[in-house]
């Protein structure tokens, strides 16, 4: 393409012969910023050519572009020179020792000022045109390898060298300049692999029969451990991704990891590692396809964790915990609070394409980053709007993140371009945010705030695209009237002054709080998911729900949160539901369901009849058998992992305790 005149030139009628080239890709072990700057003294005059004749083409427009290049071309006297040269080395025999590779790599070079003034618009030949050359001796390693090859300090590019790592590529010609050029393009895009993240380990996907119950327990549930090793709160719990072990990560700054496997063998087993920071942990994730751990402190701080493990067998044998890469944050930006790995696919952030595997980074400050893993910088950052208050919840995926804040306000980013799509508000500060498992298509998503009063909700579900309350799951003493009006649905928040009499209405409208009042409980964390492996998935209930609100695929939510109580949602069949941890008034309720609008979730107290026999005396056994002793401080913390024998639910309060629950079967109606 002619970018003055805006005319597009054919190469053949230039006399060049398109050639497609395929690389190799490569091994491990390359240094690309070294073979870049061995490659520099070959590309150097090429780079300079191609400069000063972009600098004459500025001059403006031209009659005939394919004439103009003709000229352009034909002006480099070197070409004409190097075809003298190599017709008068031909003549005289010259020793090996004294000659230059990059001279005598030379076979395909095109006299094109001979072409010019013979009027001719094509060339016969196969040959790859050379543009270039250099005739200089070179003295150094021209092959990718670790250690040079025996017997020659010289070899030429592409030469194969035992031991090391080659560069090679479908172009049989002998230019050195093409071959440099086809080299260097390959260094650019090279990525040299992340080898202290450890091997890639694949997602278990473990296939068994429902687990039967061995216990009284009506709910389907067995505790199968108790764990105080942490001295401070919980903040968040970890599987690797073959479930091989779960992380746990506590504000007393530890971060402790736990043998799935022993966890059926002892209810009170020892952590196998630990790793220690030196101030508060506020948030944890995994390195997809690794066993690698992303830690952020308090104090700014962020370790990137692998945990060395080999599994062979029923065993696993532990390593050390090595820290891999570390970084911290500006002062403008305060902490971590919330950190979420973003798996490499492609994504466009700001005109460039994004393949790389990265961290997202949410502050105390509302700073939303994104940290490249390889290099450990930020590449893209935004600023969320402080009006809309700290960020408290988040929800990512690949090209979109949902962010929850403490004044009630929900806002959809698009990560691809840096954009607030959309906000909305709901009632209370936000404390959790999940996309619904089972409904929705991925458009639907589970909410929890604080409770300002008794009738909120638990769970409340939007759909994004409406910003509409379709669903909400709740815990009553009585059951819902038929006629209960729907609730006011809030108005999209479209400008900053609009929210700022939002929120002054509220502080005008809201009652003074009476400290003497105990609050009521709400929800601190959400886990969803698709299915249990020792749980059968039991087909929807008929009748209830029809149309796009039936379950697509099977689906799971569990709660917990002030109120100590650890509930398991089937949202394929209600009824299926069940406590996983609580007292035992909390245990004693069912799960039920109506189908207003929108549709109702909830729990109602179970009535005991009493009979003339008295009452059961089995109650008691089943009880000193199975004491489900529930948490003593509120959970905010809860994880899922699937052991060698059972599929297991943990569970994390802010005094340290860790407990795991195995689920059995299906719980009873």
């Amino acid at each position: 393409m002619d970018l003055v005149g805006r005319k597009a030139v054919s190469l053949t009628d230039l006399g060049v012969t398109p050639q497609t080239v395929f690389i190799s890709p490569r091994t491990v072990g390359v240094d690309a910023k070294a073979d870049l700057k061995r490659l520099r003294p070959l590309l150097g005059e090429t780079q300079s050519r191609r400069t000063s004749l972009a600098s004459r083409s500025n001059r403006g427009p031209v009659d005939n572009p394919v004439d103009e290049l003709r000229k352009r071309l034909a002006t480099l006297d070197p070409l004409t020179k190097t075809s003298d040269r190599s017709r008068q080395a031909s003549e005289q025999p010259v020793s090996a020792s004294e000659q230059a590779p990059s001279e005598s790599a030379i076979s395909s070079t095109l006299d094109l000022a001979a072409m010019a003034h013979t009027g001719r618009k094509k060339v016969d030949t196969k040959g790859a045109p050379a543009v270039a050359a250099v005739h200089a001796n070179a003295i150094g390693t021209t092959t990718i390898h670790d250690e040079p090859a025996s017997g020659r300090s010289t070899p030429t590019i592409g030469t194969a060298v035992p031991g090391g790592n080659v560069y090679a590529s479908s172009y049989e010609g002998q230019d050195p300049g093409v071959r440099a050029f086809l080299e260097q393009v390959d260094l650019e895009n090279y990525r040299e692999p992340l080898l202290d993240f450890g091997p890639r380990v694949l997602a278990s996907h473990r296939k068994r029969a429902p687990r039967p119950k061995t216990s009284n327990n009506p709910q389907g549930v067995t505790l199968i451990g108790h764990l105080t090793h942490h001295t401070d709160a919980v903040v968040s719990i970890v599987t690797s991704p073959d479930q091989v072990f779960f992380a746990t990560a506590s504000e007393d700054g530890t971060v402790l990891i736990w043998d799935s496997a022993k966890l059926e063998r002892s209810i009170a087993c020892e952590p196998r590692r630990s790793y220690s920071l030196d101030s508060p942990i506020t948030a944890m994730c995994r390195i997809e396809n690794t066993h690698c751990l992303a830690v952020a402190c308090e104090d700014g701080q962020l370790h990137v964790l692998r945990v060395h493990v080999a599994s062979t067998g029923g065993s696993a044998k532990y390593g050390k915990v090595g820290c891999v890469r570390k970084w911290h944050t500006t002062p403008r930006d305060g902490h971590v609070t919330f950190i979420a790995h973003l798996q490499g696919k492609s994504i466009r952030l700001w005109a460039v394409l994004m393949a790389e595997s990265s961290l997202l980074l949410f502050t105390n400050t509302s700073t939303i980053a994104r940290l490249d893993i390889r290099t450990m910088e930020i590449t893209v950052r935004y600023q969320h709007p402080l009006e809309y208050g700290v960020i408290s919840a988040i929800c990512p995926t690949t090209h979109w993140c949902i962010v929850g804040t403490t004044t009630g306000t929900l806002s959809i980013w698009d990560l691809r371009f840096g954009l607030i799509v959309k906000s909305w508000k709901v009632d209370g500060r936000i404390t959790a945010l999940q996309l619904h498992p089972a409904r929705g298509k991925g458009l639907w998503l589970l909410v929890s705030t604080v409770r300002a009063d008794g009738d909120t909700p638990l769970v409340s579900v939007y759909d994004i695209e409406s910003s509409k309350l379709v669903e909400v799951y709740e815990v009553r003493a009585t059951k819902p009237s038929s006629g209960s009006p729907a609730p006011v649905q809030q108005e999209v928040i479209s400008t900053k002054a609009d929210l700022i009499a939002g929120l002054t209405a509220n502080e005008e409208t809201q009652p003074m709080s009476d400290s003497s009042v105990d609050p009521i409980p709400s929800v601190l964390a959400i886990m969803v998911g698709q299915a249990f492996a020792s749980l059968a998935v039991p087909p929807p209930e008929a009748g209830l729900l029809s149309g796009p609100d039936r379950p697509a695929h099977p689906g799971w939510m569990v709660t917990t949160g002030d109120d100590r109580v650890v509930r398991y949602w089937d949202l394929v069949k209600t009824s299926e539901s069940f406590i996983v941890c609580g007292s035992q008034k909390d245990r004693d309720v069912t799960f039920k369901q109506s189908t207003s609008e929108p549709a109702q979730y909830y729990t109602l107290p179970t009535t005991h009849r009493q009979t003339s026999a008295g009452p059961d005396r089995h109650a008691g056994v089943a009880q000193q058998r199975q004491p489900l002793r529930p948490h003593y401080d509120a959970i905010a913390a809860l994880g899922a992992v699937e052991t060698p024998f059972s599929s297991c639910v943990i569970s994390g309060d802010r005094s340290g305790i860790l407990k795991v629950w195995r689920m059995e079967g299906q719980a009873k109606g």
